[in-house]
Parts: C-alpha cells; sequence; structure tokens
C-alpha cells in the first residue's frame, strides 16, 4: 500500500511538471471515454436490460412467418390463437393482443382521442403486471358475452380521470361502445405501444372462418421450457386447423423471444454504433500513447539516471503505468460528465420509434463499464512508453551529453500506432460515407404522390352512432364536403392506410383467368377504402383507366382500382381495364366475396416503409366498402398547418364527440419515416469526424516529434546542400508512407465489417467503390494537411544552430 501510495505522488508530481500533456491526454480521453459510455448507456436499456415484466426472459412473441413483401411476421387469426390455446403445453399463460390505434373515449367531459389496445384476459398476468388500482382480468373475462371491461393506463387516470381511486365500475364509452373500469395499470407500463394508455377486453369467440389475421400471441414460458417446444405445440394446433381448413397451406409459425421483438431493426443500428465509438474510443487510446510515448522520450536523461542509482526496469514501469492510471482515471471522471450530457441530447434526438426510449438512463451497469473502459485504456496507453526504456541504454544515454535519436523499436512502434490510427479512423469514415449515401437513396424513393401542402388526420365513427357501412359512408361523405368548403382547402380525401409506413389492412386476393396453383395459397396484398377525391388530393398519377366517382355506389357495380404492380405481376401482360379480380377467405373454396370490375390502374405508392418493396395494391370505393378506422389527407393552398381549427370546428360541426387525432402534415411523416436512419447516419457522422479528427493530430504529433528528433540529420542534410522543398518531400513522405499502409489496413478492416453494414444499408453496397475512394480521399487529404506544418518546420531549420545545439 506503502509503494502504491508513493507511485501516485510521483505520477501526481509528473502530471503537474507537464500540465499541458496532462491536459491534453485528459481531453482526448474525455471525448473516447465520454462517447463510449453514452452510446451504451442507449444500448444497454434497449438490448441488454431486461424488459420491465416479471421473468421477462421466458416471454416469447408469436407470429405467422411469411414474407408478404410487407414484413417478415404475420398476425394470428382467432381461430389459429384458440388451437394453440388449447394445444399448449410450454407455457405458463398465453394471450392474445390487437392494436385499436386511436380510439376516442367519452363520459370524461370532452371527447378524447387515446391509443388503445384489445388483450385477452391473461394479457398483464402473462407480463406479471398488477393494477396499481382495481384488479387485472381473470379468467373467464374474456368468454363470449362477459360483460365489456376496460384497464386505463396511469397517466390517462391522473390526467383524465384526475386520479380519483373510486373510477372502478365507472362507464367510459370506447368508440360509443360502454366500458367498464375494473383497474388502473401501475406507472409506466404502456405495453404494445408506447402511446398505449388504454386496453380493452378481448372476446375469445371462434369465428367460421381461417381470418381474418389481425393478433398477436404473447406466451410466458413455464420455467425450463424452450422456444422449440412452444414450436412444438404450435405445430400440434397446426395439425388441428388443417382439419378444419384443409384448403390453407401448412402453416410455419414464428416463435421469438419477446425482447427480440420489441428491439428490432434497432439492433444492428445500435450495435454498430457502439462498434463506431469503440474505433473512436481506440483511437483516442492510440493518441495518448503516442503522447506519452513522446514523454517518456523526453524523460530519457531522468530514467536512465534513476537506473543508474539502482532502479529496476520493473519498477520504472509500474510508475509509468500508475501516471497512465491517473490520466485514465481522471479522462474517466470528465467522460462520465460528458456522457451525462450526451445521454440526454441523444434521448431528446432519438426518434420516437426507437424502441425503450424511455427506460434510457445511467445506471450501476454504466458505471462499471465506464470504470472498466477507463482502467484498460489506462493500462494499455500507460504500459506503452516501458518501449522507451525496454533496451536499458541508459549509460549511453548518460555518456552522450545529447538527446538520443529515439531507439528504433519505440519509433517503429510509434508509427505502428499511427498506422492502427489512420486504418480504424478511415473505417469510422467509409462507415459514415456509406450511411450518408444511404440515407440519400432512401430520401429520393418515390412514395408515389406529390406530399407538398398535405394535413393527415386519424378519425373513427363509433359503432353505437354509426352501426353499419352506409352510416359510415355518410359520414365521410359529409364531413368532406365541408372540408373542401374551408378556406385553404384544395381537396379532401380519406384512405384506412396512409403513406409511407401507415398500413392497416392486407387481404388476399385472386385474379379471374389466373388463379393461384393447387400448391399456393393466394396472393396478400394492402386492401385501401378511399374516397372518390383521394388519388387527385395526393397527385397520384393514373396509369389508364378512370377514377372513382359517384356512379361507384352501394347498390352499383362492384369495382376497383389496382397498382401497377399488381397489374404487372398478376394479370399476365393483359390490358387489366374490364377484368375481375376479388378478396378471398379460404381458397380455393367459394365464398360470398364479390367479383369487382378493374376501372383503374394508378401508380404504385408506398404504405409499409420507404425502405420496403413496393407490393401489389388494390383500391376499393369508400362507398362501397367503407372502414371505419379512417385517415383524412387533405391538400391545402398554403401552409397546412393553418386550417387545424378550421378542421376541428368542421368535425364538431357534425358530432361533437368526435375527437381528431394524430394531425401532422406530409412532410412530418416523410421526416419521421427516415427518422432511424437520419439518427444514426447523424451519429456515425460524427464519429467519423472525432476519428479523422484524432488521426490528424497523431500523425502531425509524430511528424513533429520525428523533425524535432532529426533536427541535427536535417542540418547536415540542408549543409549539404539540400534544398527546402527536398527536406518539405522527406517529411512529407513519410507521412504519405504511413497513410498508405494506413489505408490499406483500414479498406482491410471495412471489407471485413461489409456483413455489420449492409443490416443497416438502403441501396447502396458496403462495397460501393464510390463511397471508399472518397473516405480514402478524405483521409488522405487529412494527413498531408496535418503534415504540413511538420514539413514546413523541417525545411526551416538553420543548419549552423542545428549542430550547434547538438
Amino acid at each position: 500500500m506503502a509503494t502504491l501510495g508513493q507511485d501516485l505522488r510521483y505520477a501526481l508530481r509528473m502530471i503537474r511538471k507537464r500540465p499541458g500533456v496532462a491536459a491534453a491526454a485528459i481531453l482526448t480521453l474525455a471525448l473516447g471515454i465520454g462517447a463510449n459510455t453514452a452510446i451504451f448507456t442507449v444500448v444497454n436499456a434497449v438490448l441488454l436490460k431486461p424488459l420491465p415484466y416479471a421473468a421477462s426472459d421466458q416471454l416469447v412473441y408469436v407470429s405467422i412467418g411469411v414474407n408478404t413483401g410487407f414484413g417478415d411476421r404475420t398476425s394470428l387469426p382467432m381461430v389459429d390463437f384458440l388451437a394453440w390455446q388449447a394445444a399448449n403445453r410450454a407455457c405458463a399463460r398465453i394471450a392474445a393482443y390487437t392494436g385499436m390505434g386511436t380510439v376516442a373515449v367519452s363520459g370524461i367531459g370532452s371527447a378524447e382521442a387515446v391509443v388503445g389496445t384489445a388483450a385477452s384476459a391473461e394479457f398483464f398476468r402473462a407480463l406479471g403486471i398488477p393494477a396499481s388500482v382495481g384488479r387485472v382480468w381473470r379468467d373467464g373475462d374474456d368468454r363470449p358475452g362477459a360483460p365489456a371491461t376496460v384497464i386505463v393506463g396511469h397517466a390517462f387516470w391522473e390526467r383524465s380521470l384526475h386520479a380519483d381511486p373510486g373510477v372502478i365500475g365507472r362507464m367510459l364509452k370506447i368508440d360509443g361502445q360502454p366500458y367498464t373500469v375494473i383497474g388502473v395499470a401501475p406507472p409506466g407500463f404502456a405495453f404494445p405501444s408506447r402511446y398505449g394508455q388504454l386496453w380493452t377486453i378481448l372476446p375469445l369467440e371462434s369465428p367460421a372462418r381461417r381470418g381474418p389475421f389481425f393478433l398477436r400471441g404473447l406466451g410466458w414460458m413455464n420455467p425450463g421450457m424452450s422456444v422449440s417446444q412452444v414450436q412444438s405445440d404450435l405445430m400440434m394446433a397446426e395439425s388441428e386447423i388443417r382439419q378444419r381448413f384443409p384448403s390453407f397451406n401448412p402453416t410455419k409459425y414464428r416463435v421469438e423471444p419477446l425482447k427480440t421483438v420489441i428491439t428490432g431493426d434497432a439492433r444492428p443500428a445500435l450495435l454498430l454504433l457502439l462498434a463506431a465509438v469503440a474505433i473512436v474510443l481506440l483511437v483516442a487510446i492510440v493518441n495518448v500513447a503516442n503522447l506519452l510515448m513522446t514523454r517518456a522520450s523526453e524523460r530519457e536523461r531522468e530514467i536512465a539516471l534513476r537506473m543508474a542509482l539502482g532502479a529496476r526496469k520493473g519498477l520504472i514501469t509500474r510508475q509509468l503505468v500508475t501516471e497512465g492510471l491517473v490520466l485514465a482515471l481522471a479522462g474517466g471522471v470528465a467522460g462520465w460528465i460528458l456522457a451525462t450530457w450526451a445521454t440526454r441530447l441523444l434521448v431528446a434526438l432519438s426518434p420516437p420509434s426507437l424502441p425503450r426510449l424511455t427506460e434510457i438512463q445511467m445506471d450501476l451497469r454504466v458505471f462499471a463499464f465506464t470504470l472498466l473502459v477507463a482502467a484498460a485504456s489506462g493500462i494499455v496507453f500507460g504500459a506503452s512508453p516501458a518501449l522507451e526504456v525496454s533496451d536499458a541504454g541508459f549509460v549511453e544515454t548518460m555518456q552522450s551529453g545529447m538527446r538520443s535519436a529515439g531507439r528504433r523499436t519505440a519509433s517503429r512502434f510509434r508509427n505502428a500506432l499511427v498506422i492502427l490510427e489512420m486504418a480504424l479512423a478511415l473505417m469510422l469514415a467509409v462507415g459514415a460515407a456509406l450511411l450518408a449515401k444511404s440515407l440519400v437513396r432512401l430520401q429520393q424513393v418515390d412514395v408515389g404522390f406529390s406530399p407538398e401542402h398535405i394535413l393527415t388526420a386519424s378519425i373513427t365513427p363509433p359503432h353505437a352512432r354509426y352501426p353499419d357501412a352506409p352510416r359510415i359512408a355518410a359520414f365521410f361523405d359529409q364531413l368532406l364536403q365541408r372540408v373542401e368548403n374551408l378556406p385553404g382547402v384544395a381537396g379532401a380525401g380519406v384512405t384506412n392506410s396512409l403513406p409511407p409506413d401507415g398500413l392497416s389492412e392486407t387481404d388476399n386476393f385472386i385474379v379471374e383467368d389466373n388463379p393461384p396453383s393447387s400448391d399456393r395459397g393466394a396472393p396478400v396484398g394492402p386492401i385501401l377504402s378511399v374516397s372518390n377525391s383521394y388519388f387527385r388530393v395526393l397527385h397520384v398519377p393514373l396509369v389508364s383507366g378512370r377514377w372513382f366517382s359517384d356512379v361507384d355506389s352501394a347498390s352499383s357495380m362492384p369495382v376497383g382500382i389496382i397498382s401497377a404492380s399488381l397489374a404487372r405481376q398478376y394479370f399476365g401482360g393483359r390490358d387489366p381495364i374490364g377484368r375481375r379480380f376479388k378478396q378471398v377467405t379460404d381458397w380455393p373454396h367459394p365464398d360470398d366475396n364479390p367479383w369487382r370490375t378493374v376501372i383503374g390502374v394508378v401508380d404504385d405508392v408506398k404504405y409499409a416503409g420507404l425502405g420496403d418493396p413496393t407490393g401489389p395494391a388494390f383500391y376499393l370505393p369508400l362507398r362501397q366498402s367503407p372502414f371505419r378506422n379512417q385517415n383524412l389527407v387533405i391538400r391545402t393552398n398554403g401552409d397546412p398547418s393553418a386550417i387545424v381549427s378550421g378542421l376541428r370546428e368542421a368535425l364538431i360541426g357534425i358530432d361533437s364527440d368526435l375527437p381528431l387525432a394524430n394531425i401532422r402534415t406530409m412532410d412530418e411523416r416523410l421526416w419521421a419515416a427516415v427518422g432511424q436512419p437520419r439518427f444514426r447516419t447523424w451519429l456515425m457522422g460524427l464519429f467519423g469526424g472525432i476519428g479523422l479528427m484524432l488521426a490528424a493530430i497523431g500523425i502531425h504529433g509524430v511528424l513533429s516529434y520525428s523533425v524535432a528528433q532529426r533536427t541535427r540529420e536535417i542540418g547536415i542534410r540542408a549543409a549539404l546542400g539540400a534544398t527546402r522543398r527536398e527536406l518539405q518531400t522527406m517529411v512529407l513522405g513519410e507521412s504519405l508512407r504511413l497513410t498508405a499502409i494506413g489505408t490499406a489496413l483500414g479498406l482491410a478492416l471495412a471489407l471485413s465489417a461489409r456483413r455489420l453494414l449492409a443490416a443497416v444499408l438502403f441501396g447502396v453496397s458496403p462495397t460501393d467503390v464510390a463511397m471508399l475512394a472518397a473516405a480514402t480521399g478524405v483521409l488522405v487529404s487529412v494527413a498531408l494537411i496535418s503534415a504540413l506544418l511538420p514539413a514546413r518546420r523541417a525545411a526551416s531549420v538553420d543548419p549552423i544552430a542545428a549542430l550547434r545545439a547538438e
């Protein structure tokens, strides 16, 4: 302990003697450690921490694993869930739930639009979530004919129900239907949507048909059970379903840990960012190692004297490592302070789609990570100066009255560090360039319509007042008429799915005279219920045929408009106008769905996300197939937000209990659609810039040190006739040599990471030659600029003064 105290005192004394060197090292480390701590805080919350549910590692998510062109998970039908419930052996509890979207809640004063979920009775118990007031559902609460009950979110209870503990038993109307409040969820609970504020009971009633596909399955496995055993239960359930519905193809169920599904696409992006900040830290460590090696070489005479007086090489090495650890500790403290600020900034700038956003906070695990990183960094760069004393050439140093030109081993090691630094910086630059190009490509995707001056909003007429299709259609006809008469409105329409990522409904369909083969199911596509004006409001191009019109009423011939991709894929190259298609429920068995005549073909529109392929879609006229959950799309002559108050008044004039929800411009929707790609591109660009800056500092420091150590040699060259240009070329040549090796290594490392990059790129290859060349050009330019000052210093050496100094 006394020895440790002595080492610490000596380290602090050495740091005080060169405060500039210490400050540079601490700031560099703070940058690297702070960035790593901030990103690790996000990774810890999103990927590493268990879900905030009891025994969360035993929770599984069940879906149907098919790729329909709209994602690789399809919801379960009620038939499948009930069959799984009957065959279940692996799970202690299983539940089904489905998003209700935005619903209108009345009976609380003015109507309010909130996000709701319908779930079966075991939903809360499967998650291990108790009620903070009242109770959660019990067995039998979801049987057909049981009372309609609701559990409200804690924030909704405090805001809209005034935190009334007597709310239990109170009646609320949700989309016009009465529900009895039986419980209040605990604070912070919002599964499956972070915006969820209420949960209604989902009656488990077996339907006569296999569809529709609308449920998510949730299972809490018994201890000792595995995903494969849940899969076995589902295979047993599937055999029972095949007996009832033999025409359906075998179903491939997908069982995944719930945490995997929740983290979703964020996982590869966060791992990429964690790798990027780790590289930033490595570059910072390399810089500090070079800095301390330079400092150690300047202390050659001091170290040689101490060794001449009997100090062992191990003691010298231990003291150098102690100095490094003291600097690392100071850098860690500064990095923690920086990370605290950076984490708040990351949360503020994170897109709302980032999962578990509200759980991001610095905790004991993050503190341990910071401490470990700081300690490891201190040991690594603290040990590097020991190379300067490894050869024990102190007698030679003491006998010469001049400063050594540096031992060859240490010099080579410093050069190797700079090469590694540039290679790592090039990796960051390549990643930033590829992500930037990917983001540009994503933003340039043809969405199929004109988004300028468009306002969108969601609205759902309640079943109690609008119980059937004619009344729903009449409501929207009246609303559109009022909205189109508002000042500044150029046109208005409605749709059940909003581009670019608001896909609401999909269904099977077949084309007359081109049915699917017997071993394949009917294809799947988005089904869109739209008003006559929808295409004109969004400026969706008409490829052929005509738009919907007033003649397409509920009593007229069923018609439809199809997308260009559906026409290409399923009409065999023939003109689809006048031909027929229909939705199907149990192909090839007959059903009651009508054949619809194609009256028009429109360009493809993005409904399932900008990065997803555009699949076939078909449109039905609102008056023939009205959906209850609809979205307004309004084109204005100016600022879309200027008509919001008039829009609310128009709705109140028809139904004062109906709230508007999700009011956003289409530009805002498109901006949000690229939120996660933009976020990771911004961060990667920031890390790439930091890496290049540190690399520039590193090569400048090494060359400056080299010029200082070679002052006598440069003076002799100048005395023998070397010109300023030749001396500058000598230093620049050394820079180019190091840069060439670093570039080759960096490109090899970047190519080795192409699989990780490919997971987050859109429309760009991880081996894109243009981006690799651009990143390389930037690195070479930075290296040359960093070498200019040392080169000029070498060219200005006075040979007489240099020789006299030696």
